[in-house]
């Protein structure tokens, strides 16, 4: 009789990384506060019901600016996107909608309403760019607690694993693959780092602007941007932003009329 085959991986440690990797999973969220004590959240929220759409955007955007927990901020922000929805201020309402999904990457009401909003100006993007947003957004797909928590227990795992084989409990297998783990895991904290810097450069057209070639009102005009454009924000001078599309076309455009989306 042949004695069974080891496994290749111990369910012990199948089972911990499992466990680890479960930590990290999030539930849906619906982009509405439910709780707020404060007087300024009910009266956002009677004015939004009342029809007063822009005082229930300047409310839920003030409440979004002192709010210090990253996820009720978000909410607000989300509020305040669909309020400016309501009032057809396409510009606010993509911005803050894209402050909202930084805060819930994975909140589906979130998501659609903000595709929803794109899609109602015009600017939903083609398959190609699609495809290369969400390559730089996908590191984006987590917040930040999440991401360190990821690799958090990814280095753990590589670390238990590396321990095993120096112990001469586990064979040299495992000690590839606490190898390929810290490298997994160095990848995801580089991207991370990298994709939160490019989307801090990001940046949002509130209304209607002609980009020049100088930044100067006398400038020569090379193109328009619409309300609700996300642009890269590269530099500013003066009262003027050095913006460029995802085409690829540059430009200075008025900074009154550009809100950074990384801010």
């Amino acid at each position: 009789m042949t004695s069974p085959r080891p496994l290749t991986l111990p369910l012990s440690v199948a089972l911990l990384l499992a466990s680890l990797l479960g930590l990290l999973a999030t539930t849906a969220r619906s982009a509405v506060v439910q709780e707020s004590g404060s007087e300024g959240f009910a009266a956002a929220v009677e004015a939004y019901r009342g029809g007063d759409y822009d005082q229930a955007l300047d409310q839920f955007a003030a409440l979004a600016d002192v709010e210090a927990d990253a996820e009720r901020r978000a909410l607000l922000r989300a509020n305040a996107g669909t309020a400016a929805a309501r009032t057809k201020r396409w510009g606010e309402a993509i911005w803050h909608l894209e402050a909202a999904r930084r805060g819930l990457p994975d909140d589906p009401a979130v998501l659609r309403n903000l595709e929803q909003v794109r899609a109602r100006v015009g600017l939903a993007d083609d398959e190609t760019t699609q495809f290369t947003s969400s390559l730089r957004r996908l590191p984006l797909a987590f917040t930040e607690r999440q991401m360190a928590q990821l690799v958090g227990a990814l280095v753990a795992v590589a670390l238990l694993l590396l321990a095993g084989w120096r112990a001469g409990l586990f064979g040299r297998r495992l000690a590839w693959t606490a190898l390929i783990l810290g490298v997994v895991a160095l990848g995801l904290h580089v991207g991370g780092d990298l994709a939160r810097a490019w989307d801090a450069r990001r940046a949002v057209v509130l209304d209607r602007i002609a980009v020049r070639a100088e930044p100067e009102p006398a400038g020569r005009v090379l193109f328009h941007l619409s309300p609700g454009t996300v642009v890269s924000d590269e530099e500013q001078r003066d009262a003027w932003r050095l913006v460029e599309t995802s085409s690829g076309a540059r430009g200075w455009a008025p900074a009154a009329g550009v809100r950074p989306a990384g801010s």
